[in-house]
């Protein structure tokens, strides 16, 4: 499909001429219609090369409804797989014209299956519109076949700020010559020259851009920038992140707006810790670093059970897709975490809308404004480090997590407690948190060596915890249950079938972490560390743990 914009000053009817004066043509009627594009709040659809456009006319038909097409977006080549994806547009029809939220909103088919899986547990909200007036163009050979569309559209965003008139030329499978020809006119002797797709220009106009938001920490920090600066671009990023996201976890849209909220205000509560050292004064009793990371941990706590339900919630939903052999009574459990959700979610709302949580984001945003760089603002030597450059002070940190990964890991024996397996998983979640933190200044290709380590290390140290806690949860619950007159039989049962699972998982993940620490420890791993603290700081005479 060929998109090119018309000149401001070059007619429609200029256009349209130019087409009937050199081919058969046939108009539609002029339609006008109401675009809205979709995806999720972290762009899932497009970062899979798509855009999911929503189509109604405003002067609603007999039958009121609308078209629902999955197509590439601009920036995705033309190649054609077997699944609903770039190159490929699936389209269907609605019967009704609101916005669908969510897959199962959608008629079973290809196009519902392949945003299911895109999507996981994320549901869809608008993020561009535009009211377009659309004037359709058959061109047709010399046996009235039609062989190419082309759509000359007129669009604002919303009906108010103009976006332009673009060509759309469409060809028909079959007849690729005939719309070369069509292009070259308008191209060649109209001038016409490509444009951005229409949704870009919508996002644009609104001053937003497709990927605009990840929960991933891109903070694109520069070699030359001294600690405070990157401190402070850091916790502004996860302030901004946290914000972002707060409508959402408010409005129980889905469980990833409270997630990111979650692993935002753990990247910050570590990052601070890790950092502290370096604050001086700020960081002592009753300063303000320790205090943002005091109410850190309360927000932590505030958002955890509604988070700990909606894990439960996923993880039943997996097991009845996955075919357990208790499907009813899983059910039954399903209802009884649905209404404690409810609860826990209504005191969730109650604490983001609480003064101690407004205290805590002028805190946060204090946090980010220029810190004192006076004397009592000095490092373990002595030496006043905030003004310093980023790159040595994360080396070190990155250094100092690492050993304590090392030191924490080879304290594990085969009799030693859950706990020490916790505090070695949180330990590696610190070492994590830095190397996002820092990703930008660090070596790609080692730091992507030393992520796959830790990541692969931090799997089986979260599927022991995760078992363990689970477990511990249910087995709570069920008590809970057992004591109550209205506790639903089939509910224990669900219990004892998953706590039997969790356990199993957990005797397997223990049985595998000495194997797997092991590999992490080995010399080469180390030395990946070192290479990239030694990059960090851009001194080869760093050492690493042994």
């Amino acid at each position: 499909m060929v998109c090119l914009l018309v000149p401001p000053d070059l007619a429609i009817e200029e256009v349209l001429g130019a087409l009937a004066r050199s081919r058969r043509c046939a108009e539609e009627p002029a339609r006008t219609v109401r675009q809205t594009w979709l995806d999720s709040f972290d762009w899932r659809l497009h970062r899979r090369g798509w855009t999911l456009l929503h189509e109604t006319e405003t002067h609603v038909p007999e039958v009121p409804g609308a078209t629902l097409e999955l197509l590439p977006h601009a920036s995705t080549g033309t190649t054609k797989p077997s699944q609903p994806g770039p190159g490929q547009p699936v389209r269907i029809w609605l019967p009704g014209q609101s916005l669908p939220t969510h897959p199962v909103d959608l008629p079973p088919g290809r196009l519902r299956q392949a945003i299911a899986e895109a999507l996981g547990v994320r549901c869809l909200g608008p993020v561009a519109g535009t009211l377009t007036v659309r004037r359709s163009v058959r061109i047709l050979n010399a046996d009235h076949k039609t062989v190419a569309w082309v759509l000359v559209e007129t669009s604002t965003l919303s009906g108010r700020l103009p976006l332009g008139t673009r060509v759309r030329l469409m060809p028909v499978l079959g007849y690729d010559r005939a719309a070369l020809e069509v292009s070259s006119l308008l191209e060649g002797d109209l001038g016409l020259q490509s444009a951005e797709d229409l949704c870009s220009a919508a996002l644009a106009a609104a001053g937003r851009r497709a990927g605009d938001y990840s929960s991933k920490l891109n903070v694109a920090l520069r070699a030359s920038q001294t600690f405070d600066s990157a401190m402070r671009a850091l916790l502004s990023h996860l302030m901004c992140t946290v914000e972002a996201n707060l409508a959402g976890a408010r409005s129980d849209l889905d469980p990833e707006f409270l997630h990111d909220i979650r692993v935002a205000v753990r990247r910050c509560r570590s990052l601070l810790g890790e950092a502290a050292p370096y604050f001086g004064d700020l960081a002592e009793p009753g300063g303000p670093i320790v205090r943002l990371r005091d109410e850190l941990a309360w927000l932590g706590e505030a958002t955890g059970p509604t988070r700990d339900l909606d894990v439960w919630l996923v993880t039943l939903d997996e097991e009845l897709a996955g075919g357990a052999p208790v499907p009813d009574e899983l059910g039954a459990l399903r209802e009884v975490i649905e209404e404690r959700r409810k609860v826990a979610h209504r005191r969730l709302v109650a604490a983001l809308d609480s003064p101690r949580f407004r205290e805590l984001m002028k805190l946060w945003a204090d946090a980010t404004k220029p810190y004192s760089t006076g004397p009592a603002n000095t490092g373990p030597a002595g030496d006043v480090v905030m003004t310093q450059p980023a790159g040595p002070i994360a080396a070190e940190l990155v250094i100092r997590a690492h050993r304590r990964v090392l030191r924490r890991g080879r304290a594990i024996a085969t009799g030693s407690p859950d706990a020490a397996l916790h505090d070695l998983r949180k330990a590696a979640k610190r070492l994590r948190y830095l190397l996002e933190s820092f990703e930008s200044l660090c070596p790609g290709q080692v730091l992507d060596k030393v992520v796959a380590e830790l990541k692969a290390l931090q799997d089986n140290l979260g599927e022991f915890q995760d078992c363990a806690v689970q477990a511990a949860s249910l087995a709570q619950l069920g008590r809970d249950l057992a004591t109550s007159t209205a506790g639903p039989s089939q509910a224990l049962i669900a219990i004892g079938y998953l706590v039997a699972s969790l356990e199993t998982r957990r005797v397997q993940a223990r049985a595998d972490f000495a194997k797997r620490f092991a590999s992490f420890e080995r010399p080469a791993a180390r030395q990946l560390v070192t290479s990239l603290a030694r990059g960090l700081a851009s001194d080869p005479r760093i050492k690493g743990a042994k």
